[in-house]
């Protein structure tokens, strides 16, 4: 009998190779904030089409040219009323941008 060459095609497997590869952007995108002068987090509260709010988290920068650049770094549901929901995405988008 001939084994198979593996295809990688499971559901699981895939989500674990797109997991991979945003974590290796969003420490990148970490690293060049990093190193920039002037950087600031920016959170926002929006409803999408089906009726439901989202906080969405993004990371302002400006390089040494001192051009401005706007990086989207997570987006999560809101759940509460209090900000609650705002600080922990903003924390968790912290938190993949570091080593």
């Amino acid at each position: 009998m001939v084994k198979r060459a593996e295809k990688y095609t499971s559901h699981d497997i895939q989500n674990e190779i797109l997991d991979i590869m945003a974590l290796t952007v969003m420490r990148e995108i970490g690293s060049v904030i990093r190193r920039a002068s002037y950087y600031t987090i920016m959170a926002d509260e929006i409803t999408d089409a089906s009726n439901r709010e989202q906080v969405a988290v993004c990371f302002r920068w400006v390089d040494d040219d001192f051009e401005c650049h706007e990086d989207f770094v997570a987006g999560c549901l809101q759940s509460g009323l209090y900000g609650s929901t705002t600080r922990t995405c903003s924390g968790r988008a912290r938190h993949k941008c570091s080593k």
